[in-house]
């Protein structure tokens, strides 16, 4: 944020003083804040002919600001949903009902759940969410950025780390690696409707 490769006027409501990541983190807030923006570029026809609108739901959305930026960029879904654990949300609405900037941009109907990203939930619950999705939408798109390879040296070392800080990785052993994730979708959404067939 501070070279300004990202523009966010939101940022600093939520974080007090700047902290450094490392590279691949700030690559991670790039990959989110680029998909995001091409799939809401994207004009998507239904059947009848009109416009798709979009929805997206962020699991795990943490202090992210996204939905403050499209609002700006007049590209705001039709419906944008976050979802964390009921200590971050509870934070992030308080910051939220007390900054004037940020109240205004969001509607009376707005509301506070819990959830977070799949790696960190034990497998049962990640693939209860991708069945739920997958049943709940006729089109759902999942974005993923999450850790893989467990088991190599620098794997390891991610493990160490998380579990220092209390956020062990429930699901990795689960989907330890891009095909184990590909096949976890699969798996819930079913091969005929995931491949189109």
């Amino acid at each position: 944020m501070k070279k300004r490769y990202i523009k966010d006027d939101y940022v600093h409501l939520f974080v007090r003083r700047p902290v450094r990541r490392s590279p691949i983190i700030k690559r991670g807030y790039f990959v989110r804040w680029a998909t995001f923006r091409q799939f809401l570029n994207c004009e998507t026809k239904s059947n009848n002919g009109g416009l798709v609108k979009k929805q997206i739901l962020s699991l795990g959305a943490g202090f992210d600001t996204t939905y403050f930026q499209l609002q700006d960029e007049g590209k705001a879904p039709d419906l944008y949903v976050e979802l964390d654990f009921k200590e971050v949300t509870s934070k992030k609405a308080t910051i939220i009902e007390t900054s004037g900037q940020l109240r205004e941009k969001i509607s009376e109907s707005a509301s506070i759940c819990r959830e977070c990203v799949l790696m960190y939930l034990d497998p049962e619950s990640s693939r209860a969410i991708v069945e739920w999705a997958s049943k709940t939408f006729s089109t759902s798109i999942f974005f993923l950025y999450e850790q893989i390879l467990p088991y190599d040296a620098f794997g390891q070392q991610m493990m160490r780390n998380m579990e220092s800080r209390g956020c062990g990785l429930l699901g990795i052993y689960d989907t330890p690696t891009l095909l184990a994730k590909e096949i976890l979708f699969l798996d819930q959404v079913g091969r005929e409707l995931l491949l189109g067939i």
